[in-house]
């Protein structure tokens, strides 16, 4: 397991930070301006944050968390079979979601499918255009399914938009 404290990436033209596969702890983790998603989590990764800090990038940013298992689609997959399984766990974070590309991203804060894991502790999360995105969205029943939870978590996503959930067979 490699662990990392006091980290930083600053205006990206990409993801802020990319995991795909492995285990991964870090500390003091700040990602500032990132183009894309800030944090992107994939293909069976197993990643642990304490103590993160993320400010998306205005007018061009998607989402703070982009978590998915696995990375590869197929015309046979479904959330179900989706192998390896990704888990990601953050605690004490903040995150800003500045991005007004409501158009071009995913609409969420947060995103997460293919049954990949999510658990959340003590945050707090700020969307600049509250009432033209989700807080959070889940692709599949399965990756709802699968969240781990939320504990001591706010967000302000708007008045009547906080969750998004896709429906597909799976």
């Amino acid at each position: 397991n490699t662990t990392i404290a006091n980290l930083q990436t600053f205006n990206s033209s990409d993801d802020g930070a990319e995991f795909f596969g492995g285990e991964f702890n870090a500390r003091n983790f700040a990602i500032i301006g990132a183009q894309d998603d800030s944090l992107d989590v994939d293909t069976g990764a197993n990643i642990n944050l304490d103590n993160m800090v993320v400010v998306q990038r205005g007018a061009a940013g998607d989402s703070a968390i982009e978590l998915d298992s696995p990375n590869q689609r197929t015309p046979a997959f479904t959330p179900a079979t989706a192998f390896p399984l990704t888990r990601l766990q953050v605690n004490n974070f903040t995150f800003v979601h500045n991005s007004t590309a409501t158009a071009a991203s995913n609409g969420a804060v947060i995103r997460a499918r293919g049954s990949a894991q999510l658990s959340l502790t003590n945050g707090v999360i700020n969307r600049r255009d509250g009432d033209a995105s989700f807080c959070f969205r889940f692709d599949e029943n399965a990756t709802l399914n699968a969240l781990i939870g939320f504990n001591s978590v706010v967000c302000d996503g708007g008045t009547d938009r906080r969750v998004r959930t896709t429906s597909s067979s799976e």
